[in-house]
């Protein structure tokens, strides 16, 4: 008489490292690592199951898809617009550079870049973002305007903006003017990516990933938690808390992809590299994108 075998009733994710004819497998509760994984989703249980489909809701050429809890912003040839919540585009401003635009959620109002151009959207519409008052009692300082940087963070009340190696940040809750005397934070390559969580903010430039802590300028401090740098433009807008997904830390973290794998920084700057161990990626690749849904930090590599 024949004997039932289990042959397959989950996995454990994508395994790309071992060869595939050795790849892990327990015939006792029939769940193994998948050597190949199309247009599928592994949830938390084990469970695979086809993921989900998508509509075309924009036909032209686009980028630079941003929102978080404001309005919902891309890049549309040389316009930019807002989504709206029936999908139609509403153009806000035109001439747009072609390049990448990052932005920082403060409140209920936008601020972005592009290396090229700034501006701040609010209340439907894209606004000048520029020094128009006056501090009191600056004594000797000089300030100027905001640059128009190529990356953008909200961190401990301030902006922070990159150009090409340095960060300058500005005034706490004073985001137009910047002392680049004293608010500036040089490093040793070209900065790619800022992200901040709880106690500190995670940078990446294109030699190395950092994590800078303290909670004023005076005690701001920088600590190489990878040698390796992040994809540019990968950085998962939300974050995740990090008992939900079986970190003995509690707290919000910032999730982004890099040539080495999936990586997580939690809110008090410790690094994880979440796939190195199961999943090859590949080095050339330069440009990214990346989004939280749910559990799943959905990531693509260019």
């Amino acid at each position: 008489m024949s004997e039932d075998k289990t042959l397959f009733r989950g996995s454990t994710g994508l395994n790309t490292v071992v060869d595939p004819v050795r790849a892990p497998f327990d015939p006792e509760t029939g769940v193994s690592d998948l050597t190949v994984a199309v247009n599928v989703v592994v949830d938390r249980t084990g469970r695979v199951s086809r993921r989900d489909g998508f509509a075309s809701i924009f036909s032209g050429a686009s980028h630079s898809l941003f929102c978080d809890g404001g309005a919902c912003l891309f890049v549309a040839g040389d316009e930019l617009c807002i989504l709206e919540p029936d999908y139609v585009r509403t153009v806000i401003r035109t001439g747009m550079v072609d390049a990448r635009v990052d932005y920082a959620q403060v409140n209920d109002q936008t601020y972005y870049v592009n290396g090229s151009q700034l501006g701040v959207v609010f209340n439907g519409n894209d606004h000048v973002w520029a020094m128009t008052t006056t501090l009191p009692d600056t004594g000797n300082r000089t300030f100027i305007g905001p640059i128009a940087g190529e990356h953008i963070a909200f961190h401990l009340g301030r902006i922070f903006l990159s150009s090409g190696t340095a960060i300058v940040f500005s005034e706490p809750f004073a985001f137009s003017h910047y002392d680049l005397a004293r608010n500036i934070i040089p490093l040793e390559s070209r900065v790619i990516m800022m992200k901040p969580v709880a106690q500190g903010l995670f940078i990446s430039t294109e030699k190395a990933t950092y994590f800078m802590s303290g909670l004023r300028p005076e005690e701001f401090a920088l600590l190489m938690v990878a040698p390796y740098p992040a994809i540019e433009w990968s950085v998962a807008i939300d974050l995740v808390d990090g008992l939900e997904i079986g970190l003995q830390e509690p707290g919000l973290c910032a999730l982004w992809a890099s040539s080495k794998g999936a990586c997580l920084g939690t809110p008090t700057g410790q690094f994880r590299n979440l796939t190195r161990d199961k999943v090859v990626y590949p080095d050339a690749g330069i440009n990214g994108a990346g989004l939280l849904r749910g559990y799943n930090f959905i990531h693509t590599i260019f």
